[in-house]
């Protein structure tokens, strides 16, 4: 009974720091100089940054900077910083007004981020063609 009593425990403990090692915070900056919207293609220099639970899109065109700030009240995903391989999907919220999601997905292939936001009902997608990315 004693060994079974360990063994769980063991397998407790192992297991709990193996679900914890999955959800730990990603904390990243990605670099994008387009982002698609409506069917648009624009090109506007964008920064995201993501740190512990704060998502800020600052926008640059035509010398205008525009900054939204979003609260992260979610993460879930696998997501490798040495090969910026993997999945990563942040649910976010504006205030508590405005839902949605931020999604990093990295493959071979390069990165791409998609910003996806219900609005009033209508759910609005922006992607992003990311140029780079940097761990904090």
């Amino acid at each position: 009974m004693k060994q079974f009593f360990k063994l769980t425990l063991i397998l407790v403990l192992f297991t709990s720091g193996y679900i914890q090692a999955q959800t730990s915070q990603v904390d990243y900056t990605l670099e994008s100089s387009n982002v698609s919207f409506a069917d648009q293609s624009l090109t506007i220099a964008s920064t995201i940054a993501i740190q512990g639970s704060s998502l800020r899109w600052t926008q640059e065109n035509d010398g205008t900077v525009n900054i939204t700030d979003f609260q992260i009240t979610g993460t879930s995903g696998d997501w490798d910083q040495s090969s910026s391989i993997g999945t990563l999907t942040h649910t976010i919220t504006i205030d508590g007004d405005y839902f949605g999601t931020f999604v990093l997905e990295g493959t071979t292939s390069g990165l791409s981020a998609t910003l996806s936001l219900d609005v009033d009902g209508s759910e609005q997608h922006y992607t992003f063609s990311i140029n780079s990315i940097n761990y904090q």
